[in-house]
């Protein structure tokens, strides 16, 4: 036998042996779990899974080695994949390998993020500390985060179904959560937020690229060569015409979600159209701005029609109010403010009857929309009266009110009504303190800094207004890892800190 693996005279081991046997043991153990998950596939019994490979991944966690120093590369790529994968990847439609159950690519990036940063939080005394100042310098903003994911968690205790009620809220945890730390984590420093604002841009001006084309065609691109996911998804794939037109809906799981995504982008476009140094980046950036404002209104969502212009007026006035508080004035801004008050001048003087056709509704269709929601709100009074605190359970709120949509879906047109109705008052109240908190700190920050970076904090407060605003009138949750990106994204702006 090799003397490595010899004892020596006192008893104890040599280095070599303690870590040949335990790397050796490790093996052993993830090639038996590795052969009962692929077994519990073969059998179709994909209830035991999480059995099988729950012990993989901790073995993992324990083996892999781990930088000494921040990894701020390897999250950097994870954020990156993950937010291409959640964007350009159809949302309704799946990939399956063999017999394995189907997935998105954006869940197989998200599973890789999680791992990670499990690993670096359990293994990195770096990471960790990073992280932890990073999360403590925006308390008004994560702890009322976290005091929504607890009254979410109790409300699932109440629920009629608490199976599919905990299913929905371990969706939430990780799609809004979770992603906000590992946001916070993935960019970590100012300058990266810049970067992510850049990959966004490109990003919204392919899938802008894409919704053009399927206006064009006038069916969805991705029907019939990729399979749909869910039930929902493909009755939301045969219901998109509405008196108005046809709607577009390009990578997302519907009009109205790719609506409330391009409402929110548009302020994050016209911060890069200033920021960005070469004239290429400036050029895309404006044909996204326009190409954003236009699939907005191809949507068919009236939201769109209203907080594509919004989002711009807005902008432009806190600009301005900048401006004027700071007794200076500055070139970026300036233009912000004269273009998004010009705007609102013309909105009001020339299209003041349009926008009122738009909120009582421009056709049958979208009247009986309009009425729909009101006598949703109407129905939910009774049952926040009835169970203020922990609510009824996540995802009952639609069949509570009992309201019944196209080809008979159950649907509830608001998730600020979602969360009042399913946990309680106080998880509503801790949902708009932590976006109205992060807006005020974004403000803030644009009052205090001086430089250049001006523009970028008042992009993140208006994306941040009109993200909130979406969701009087839209439930669907598919864009919740967008809400944690911004909110990360303030968090690092908010106290850039280097660890040496």
């Amino acid at each position: 036998m090799d003397e490595k693996f010899n004892a020596v005279p006192d008893g104890s081991c040599p280095i070599e042996a303690k870590v040949v046997f335990p790397k050796l043991s490790y093996s052993i153990l993830l090639f038996v779990f590795c052969v009962l998950g692929g077994a519990a596939v073969g059998l179709e019994a994909y209830v035991l899974l999480p059995v099988f490979f729950a012990p993989i991944v901790v073995v993992l966690i324990f083996v892999l080695p781990v930088s000494k120093i921040y990894p701020n590369r390897l999250f950097f790529l994870l954020g990156f994949l993950l937010l291409s994968a959640a964007l350009l990847w159809p949302r309704y439609a799946y990939i399956r390998i063999g017999g394995l159950p189907g997935v998105t690519p954006a869940r197989v990036f998200l599973a890789l993020s999680l791992f990670f940063g499990l690993l670096y939080l359990l293994r990195s005394p770096c990471f960790r500390r990073r992280l932890a100042i990073e999360l403590s310098s925006s308390k008004l903003i994560v702890f009322p985060v976290f005091v929504f994911a607890l009254f979410r968690f109790l409300s699932v205790a109440f629920a009629d179904n608490p199976i599919g009620s905990l299913y929905g809220f371990l969706n939430e945890i990780v799609c809004f959560v979770l992603m906000t730390i590992f946001f916070v984590g993935a960019m970590c420093e100012p300058k990266n937020v810049q970067k992510f604002i850049k990959i966004l841009v490109c990003l919204t001006f392919f899938i802008c690229l894409i919704g053009v084309f399927e206006y064009l065609l006038q069916r969805n691109v991705f029907v019939g060569v990729l399979p749909i996911t869910d039930e929902y998804a493909q009755e939301a794939m045969f219901s998109k015409i509405r008196d108005s037109g046809y709607r577009i809906q390009s990578t997302f799981d519907h009009p109205l979600t790719y609506a409330q995504f391009l409402v929110s982008i548009i302020p994050l476009l016209i911060a890069g159209f200033f920021r960005f140094n070469r004239v290429i980046f400036r050029c895309v950036a404006l044909l996204t701005i326009g190409f954003a404002i236009g699939s907005a209104w191809l949507t068919g969502s009236r939201s769109g029609v209203l907080l594509s212009f919004s989002s711009v007026i807005s902008m432009g006035a806190l600009a301005m109010a900048i401006q004027f508080f700071r007794r200076n004035i500055k070139l970026g801004t300036l233009i912000i403010s004269v273009f998004g008050l010009a705007l609102a001048a013309l909105i009001g003087m020339l299209l003041v009857d349009q926008v009122l056709l738009v909120l009582s509704g421009r056709s049958s269709a979208e009247s009986s929309s309009t009425a729909a929601r009101m006598l949703m709100f109407y129905r939910a009074i009774p049952l926040v009266l009835d169970s203020p605190l922990v609510g009824y359970g996540v995802n009952q709120a639609a069949g509570l009110i009992g309201f019944v949509g196209a080809r008979g879906i159950l649907t509830i047109d608001s998730l600020l009504l979602s969360f009042v109705v399913e946990s309680g008052v106080v998880a509503l109240g801790c949902y708009l303190l932590c976006i109205i908190s992060a807006v005020f700190i974004s403000i803030r920050s644009a009052v205090r800094d001086c430089d250049s970076n001006t523009v970028v904090h008042l992009a993140f407060a208006t994306s941040l207004i009109v993200f909130l605003m979406t969701t009087v009138t839209l439930s669907l949750t598919g864009n919740l890892f967008f809400l944690a990106f911004l909110l990360a994204s303030v968090v690092v702006l908010n106290k850039p800190l280097v660890i040496k």
